[in-house]
């Protein structure tokens, strides 16, 4: 961006363009990622980001001469350009649903339907820590159990989407469909949707007895998939590490039908007068 202009020897011009470009480029990006605005507020910010592209292109058509400096900074602020793009995904990220574990929340593509496509907020646990009831995307890597005796996926790192249940240090139980945290039912109110939840009857990937009982380790989580009958949680393969968070799924844009904003169910919940 804006390297015509620098060509033409206008270089504080092409200058100006190209750290404008990137900058909002970062804007586009955290203004989907965020779930502070609407979504529809990063569309139209996607939007306006094309028009300036095309102002930037007309702007920097002109007359200039190539040398082995100009070759030399051509170079450079394409080298620069292309690693500055990628540290977008350190803002957001977009994803795709592969399974329904996560439905009616968030739909997967196994059968008839369209997978939901998914944008998540990789700074939210930056700025805050993770709230009961939040999608959040985590790395499987650091959870040696999770493929149980199966093969880990050779090559990019695996990444699933599971809500938050339970918290550092306590103790979780499954029992008649609810889910308790020491004790105490866990309900909208805390960020738990309504859904019925299932103790598994065995575990397929070793021989341990079925339990109701979990017990939530320091600096981890305990995760389950909302369609609980089909969800590969936590309950088979233990707790995620809070360094294997990735994210928080704030958003669904792709299928139009299902676009908009996830919220944490506490937050449309009636609150408590006890």
């Amino acid at each position: 961006p804006g390297f015509g202009l620098m060509r033409a020897g206008q270089f504080k011009r092409g200058f100006s363009w190209l750290v404008a470009i990137h900058i909002y480029s970062f804007v586009v990006v955290w203004l989907f990622a965020t779930d502070a605005v609407p979504l529809a507020l990063g569309v139209a910010a996607l939007v306006t980001i094309l028009p300036m592209t095309v102002w930037m292109w007309v702007d920097s058509f002109r007359p200039g001469r190539m040398s082995v400096t100009r070759w030399a900074l051509f170079v450079g602020l394409f080298l620069v350009g292309g690693w500055s793009l990628s540290l977008v995904t350190l803002v957001g990220k977009s994803f795709k649903i592969p399974t329904g574990s996560m439905e009616p929340a968030l739909k997967g593509g196994m059968g008839s339907g369209t997978s939901d496509h998914v944008v998540v907020d990789r700074l939210a646990y930056r700025i805050a820590k993770p709230r009961r009831g939040d999608l959040i995307v985590f790395a499987t890597s650091q959870i040696p159990s999770i493929f149980g005796r199966g093969t880990r996926p050779s090559g990019a790192e695996v990444y699933y989407t599971m809500r938050l249940v339970g918290l550092p240090g306590e103790r979780l139980k499954i029992e008649d469909g609810k889910v308790y945290a020491d004790g105490r039912e866990l309900g909208a109110q805390d960020g738990i949707p309504s859904v019925h939840y299932t103790i598994p009857k065995s575990y397929p990937f070793d021989s341990r007895p079925a339990t109701s009982d979990f017990v939530v380790g320091q600096n981890e989580y305990f995760v389950l998939g909302d369609n609980s009958e089909r969800a590969a949680d936590s309950r088979y393969w233990g707790n995620v590490p809070a360094e294997a968070l990735f994210g928080k799924v704030t958003g669904i844009y792709y299928p139009f039908s299902r676009f908009g904003r996830i919220k944490n169910p506490a937050d449309s919940a009636p609150s408590n007068p006890n």
